[in-house]
């Protein structure tokens, strides 16, 4: 059970990064979608997660990318996923999330995120 999840929203360049550390599983998704949510709805619709510190996820977590990216894309924005692990980015392959560019951007880096999302 989550209990050690942290989720630090801070903002670079005027673009806001969600920092996961720990896990995003089902049992906390619900706060992480609280977060893009709020983000939204204060106009942010470029939204980064730092996923460096992210060390498990699970089908419950990458619904919340999913719901995540849809809100923003509806916005006209997107949501970018950075420096994950190879285990998460390996899932995320399979799972067909690198085949939406204009929605999902996976970075090497939070600069390089901030910097594409500074770009649009």
């Amino acid at each position: 059970m989550d209990g050690e999840t942290e989720f630090k929203v801070e903002e670079r360049n005027g673009i806001p990064v969600v920092k996961i550390v720990g896990s995003l599983d089902h049992y906390n998704v619900p706060r992480f979608r609280q977060i893009i949510t709020d983000l939204s709805s204060k106009g942010h619709n470029e939204v980064v997660v730092d996923m460096s510190e992210v060390d498990f996820m699970d089908s419950g977590g990458m619904s919340g990318i999913i719901l995540g990216l849809k809100w923003l894309s509806e916005a006209g924005g997107r949501l970018l996923l950075a420096d994950l692990n190879p285990r998460i980015m390996r899932k995320l392959e399979i799972s067909g999330f690198t085949m939406m560019p204009d929605k999902l951007v996976l970075s090497d880096s939070v600069d390089q995120a901030v910097a594409a999302a500074r770009s649009q």
